[in-house]
């Protein structure tokens, strides 16, 4: 039986149990997290705990500090490694899921809908994503979070405790310190709440504690004072241009292929979630217009934070969709606080169970899919399959057990969501994406046994290249050079890792040697899946699309070596 207290527990074990393995696998790698895991590394090393900079010495002050401390902090207490590097972002995404869960309290107290919010959070995949990525993205929606927190209680009840002030400020304080100006946004917001919330008015000074705002100042611009007075307005300025100047462009038209980009984004990366709303809106009208005249300060709230942060990024040439994460959790609430009330209708009550027993159902296909596919192509993907169609089975047993509960029903479809996600992105994806950077970091190590820390020259700047400073724990960096170039960048006894065709063309490696080291693959698409379905040669289909890299090395040969 599932209650509010066990419901939240489930979901945050499952969240971090079912993700701590995907932490350090290469698979799930992003092109962005060598900027953070590289640069923490090398502070690390070197003893500069506030300035980042890259292994080649360059100064990188385009983000601020706290996603580096958080990185060295790990690398010192777990080791140097990726599942260290992961670890406090994934920590970070559980905290974000128990704040979700408290927002939805202070907002709309019912513990029902509450577990659901945090829920339905769990099971958004662009959240899970940046959860087990090293990037800074999930550590600043955290701290925002944490700013709104503390600004609902300020906002909306007459009590106000300095805890209150403490969240509000200091994690805006905090996101300023970890992404930039972004993180005044929740002081901004609310202050403009408060001018919008004229009935009852909210006084101005219950939004104000002037020693914690002076405090909270003092730690939002203390690492910027310091870089400007250790590296000069240069440094700042490469921030400013990231922040500001490189994010406006001159040309309006971009403004409407944003906005219908961060709206098909919020609509794909809350499925079925809002697909579930499109039909409540439909057999509800009148339900979901009595709850948003109820509880209207508290709607306009998420509404309007959403708005603010939609009305910044629309503006910027630069559109990520992950850019409106922070205004996911109050998102997951509103939404699961518009199904605690449309549940109760008696029309819709039936189109949910539909619903959750549709998606329950899918994804007991999806089940057995790869159950077929492992019995032909890898055991993984049995392990997969039986652990998807388990949870999916599991799911149906409480869900005809307890009809009656209906607001816990999708919360057992999110969990069943959110054990899918997990397989396919611990179990699944490793199988069909294949990283040669642990190979490579082997023959690299090896080559260099006995030697100082050297730099290593590739011809592309491929992720796996990008992994390798961080497997071999800043022993090897790569520099990068042009195929034109090959004959004359190279350096001493630099090693070169090289694709095929690079080797046989190149008639600047007389000297070198050359071995394998390691390969990678053509990308698979669905005509060479399924080739490898039915055909059942597997092993020769991938060794048709294998490309196989090679190390060359000019290393003297020892005596009596031919």
């Amino acid at each position: 039986m599932v209650n509010s207290g066990s419901g939240l527990v489930l979901i945050l074990a499952l969240f971090l149990g079912m993700f701590l393995p995907a932490l350090p696998q290469v698979a799930n790698y992003h092109s962005d997290e060598h900027y953070y895991t590289d640069s923490a590394l090398f502070m690390l090393q070197q003893g500069q705990y506030l300035t980042p900079r890259l292994p080649d010495g360059t100064l990188r002050t385009k983000k601020p500090i706290v996603s580096y401390w958080a990185l060295m902090a790990a690398y010192a207490l777990v080791g140097i490694n990726f599942f260290s590097a992961r670890l406090p972002f994934l920590l970070s995404g559980c905290i974000l899921l128990w704040l979700t869960y408290r927002m939805s309290l202070r907002l709309h107290p019912n513990r029902g809908s509450a577990v659901l919010a945090a829920a339905i959070l769990a099971s958004n995949i662009q959240f899970v994503v940046l959860s087990v990525r090293s990037t800074p993205d999930i550590l600043h929606a955290l701290f925002l979070n944490i700013s709104l927190y503390g600004f609902l209680a300020l906002l909306f009840h007459r009590e106000c405790r300095l805890r209150d002030y403490l969240l509000a400020y200091l994690g805006a304080a905090l996101a300023v310190e970890t992404k930039g100006l972004l993180g005044f946004t929740p002081v901004v917001f609310a202050f403009a709440f408060r001018w919008f919330l004229k009935d009852p008015p909210v006084p101005l000074k219950r939004l104000l504690h002037w020693p914690i705002i002076v405090f909270a100042v003092a730690v939002s611009l203390g690492w910027y004072l310091f870089i400007l007075c250790q590296h000069g307005p240069e440094a700042l300025g490469i921030f400013f241009s990231d922040q500001v100047a490189g994010k406006v462009g001159g040309n309006p038209g971009y403004l409407f292929s944003n906005l219908w980009d961060y709206a098909i984004g919020i609509l794909r990366n809350f499925l079925p979630w809002t697909m579930i709303l499109i039909i409540g809106c439909m057999v509800a009208r009148r339900t979901i217009s009595t709850f948003f005249s109820e509880y209207t300060k508290e709607a306009w709230f998420i509404i309007g934070w959403f708005g603010f942060l939609l009305c910044i990024f629309v503006v910027s040439t630069d559109c990520r969709t992950r850019y409106l994460v922070p205004a996911y959790p109050l998102l997951s609430v509103l939404l699961a606080s518009l199904f605690n009330v449309i549940v109760k209708q008696h029309r819709m009550a039936h189109v949910w169970n539909w619903c959750c027993l549709l998606l329950i159902g899918l994804v007991g296909v999806l089940g057995g899919v790869l159950l077929l596919c492992g019995m032909l192509l890898d055991w993984r993907l049995i392990l997969a399959g039986l652990i998807v169609s388990g949870s999916g089975l599991a799911a149906l047993g409480w869900l005809v057990r307890n009809r009656r509960r209906r607001i816990f029903h999708p919360v057992w479809t999110a969990l069943v969501i959110l054990v899918t996600i997990a397989s396919l992105k611990v179990i699944v994806l490793p199988v069909f994406e294949f990283a040669p950077s642990k190979d490579l970091t082997r023959c690299l190590v090896n080559a260099v046994e006995g030697h100082d820390p050297i730099s290593a020259w590739a011809l592309k700047r491929q992720n796996y290249t990008r992994q390798i400073y961080l497997l071999s724990r800043g022993r090897v960096s790569i520099r990068y050079l042009s195929r034109s170039a090959l004959a004359t960048g190279l350096e001493g006894k630099s090693p070169v890792i090289l694709s095929a065709d690079a080797v046989t063309s190149s008639t600047a490696l007389a000297d070198y040697r050359i071995s394998p080291c390691g390969g990678t693959f053509h990308p698979l698409h669905s005509m060479i899946l399924w080739q490898m379905v039915t055909g059942g040669q597997r092993r020769e289909v991938m060794d048709a699309m294998r490309r196989p890299l090679y190390l060359a090395w000019r290393k003297p040969l020892s005596p009596g070596e031919p």
